[in-house]
């Protein structure tokens, strides 16, 4: 069974975030079958999608979609590590693909403006108008 890339790498993501998936295509070798698949994530990664069955045809490939979703800050840990482990009959230890990501420190600015549309009513050239007041927040 070969599998590629040899490890994978998730963009930042905010804590209690979800990355967006990546794909990582599984395929068989051109001996035999790949019976007893079975596919598991160590760490803060899940699998969004799987492709893949218990058996895998020789010369035959699935793919599985991975994200990464941390769950919190632990101090100023920042880089989460994890893997994709597959079992099958065929090998006695698994087949393990590194997973590593990263954690936004804290959460993006979410900038919320109030009123969103100001009325200045009929103006005189040259005059000052009326002043209004708009405020602008960080959710």
């Amino acid at each position: 069974m070969e599998s590629a890339p040899s490890s994978q790498s998730f963009p930042l993501t905010a804590a209690g975030g979800t990355s967006a998936a990546q794909r990582i295509m599984v395929s068989s070798s051109t001996k035999a079958d790949l019976t007893g698949l079975s596919i598991t994530v160590e760490g803060e990664f899940v699998i969004a999608a799987n492709e893949c069955a218990a058996l895998l045809p020789r010369l035959s490939g699935c793919a599985i979609d991975i994200a990464f979703r941390p769950t919190a800050l632990n101090g100023s840990d920042v880089v989460r590590t994890g893997a994709l482990v597959l079992r099958h009959d065929g090998t006695p230890t698994p087949v393990r693909l590194p997973l590593r990501g990263q954690v936004q420190l804290r959460p993006p600015a979410v900038a919320n403006l109030s009123p969103l549309a100001l009325d200045f009513g009929n103006a005189h050239v040259g005059l000052p108008g009326a002043h209004r007041h708009v405020r602008l927040t960080n959710g």
